[in-house]
């Protein structure tokens, strides 16, 4: 189905995306039931079992392991930067003590603009981690969050430990204790997962009776990183043509944030191949210098959609005429 070039309204954008999931329902039968609801819950499946420790291979030198911290932007703005560090038992932990403002982390983070999230001299105690679950030590330091950051400070712990294959939830102490809240109220009394970054609500969804999220990605001010923002808008039937509208909307005033996306996009052709998405577009940035940014703001928010694993991006037909390596993200040696 293409447009002719025409620019799409975000209802036209929905409209093709309805179109292509009723034709692939038709032709695809059975396989495309299961790409919409998943595998049959009573077939087997093989798992393995957990044996309570992180046992990620280091990615190329022996020594050293890529790892994936989430950190903080001069606006607040959690941004995901993979980070080499040596690779040593209890690499978890390791990661962790990285991320504390303690002096002992200045030249790691240096030349990066972001900010480690943990207050001042806040140190991991212990950790355990069993069955997807784990629990973490934190000395008294960690209590010294300021209010208004402690939600930014959750979730950069709980998405950095989820980085790792063995953990999907994170249970905090604090001097060997279990709490219920942080000082300004911040709940932990229960296992904590991840649930969004850098949450935005659209006036719509927040006059909507039930609401979807959608992962935007969107670049730093000082051009450096992808920054993911989860927004939240109304419930839809049609998620995949409305996250290519909000990325078209760009990120909110207050972010700090900026999107080289153009909102004069035009959407061409969408196809849909399994758990493959194949999109063809116009008009893709304002500026040909800034193609490369917006390829991966493109790239990167839609394979965040649920049930995608690859993206095929074109742009008037054609692959892209710059090279961009999609797969790493916001990766610094």
């Amino acid at each position: 189905m293409k447009g002719g070039g025409v620019l799409l309204s975000k209802s036209k954008i929905v409209l093709l995306f309805t179109l292509i999931l009723t034709f692939s329902l038709f032709t695809t039968g059975c396989f495309f039931l299961d790409f919409i609801f998943g595998p049959d819950p009573d077939e087997e499946k093989e798992v393995e079992e957990d044996e309570g420790q992180v046992e990620e291979e280091p990615y190329d030198d022996e020594d050293m392991r890529e790892t994936m911290f989430y950190m903080l932007d001069d606006n607040d703005n959690i941004v995901p930067i993979v980070r080499p560090i040596e690779w040593t038992e209890g690499i978890a932990t390791k990661t962790l003590s990285k991320m504390s403002k303690s002096p002992q982390n200045i030249d790691f983070w240096e030349g990066t603009n972001l900010s480690p999230p943990l207050p001042s001299e806040t140190q991991v105690k212990g950790m355990t981690i069993d069955d997807g679950l784990a629990r973490v030590n934190f000395t008294e330091e960690l209590l010294d969050v300021q209010g208004e950051k402690e939600d930014k400070v959750l979730s950069s712990v709980i998405y950095t430990l989820t980085e790792f294959d063995s953990v999907d939830e994170v249970e905090l102490m604090v001097g060997g204790e279990f709490i219920d809240t942080l000082p300004a109220g911040a709940d932990v009394s229960s296992y904590l997962v991840r649930d969004g970054l850098n949450i935005e609500v659209t006036s719509q969804a927040r006059a909507a009776d039930s609401q979807d999220a959608v992962t935007l990605y969107f670049i730093s001010n000082d051009k450096k990183y992808l920054v993911p923002v989860t927004r939240y808008i109304p419930a839809t039937d049609e998620i995949e043509g409305n996250a290519i509208y909000e990325l078209m909307e760009g990120p909110s005033s207050e972010s700090g944030l900026v999107s080289y996306i153009s909102p004069e996009l035009t959407v061409n052709n969408v196809s849909i191949e399994g758990s493959k998405i194949i999109i063809d577009v116009s008009n893709l940035s304002d500026d040909p210098e800034s193609q490369e940014e917006a390829l991966k703001q493109l790239y990167y928010t839609l394979i965040e959609l649920d049930k995608v694993n690859e993206v095929e991006i074109t742009v008037d037909g054609e692959e892209p005429s710059i090279d961009v390596n999609l797969s790493r993200i916001n990766f610094a040696t």
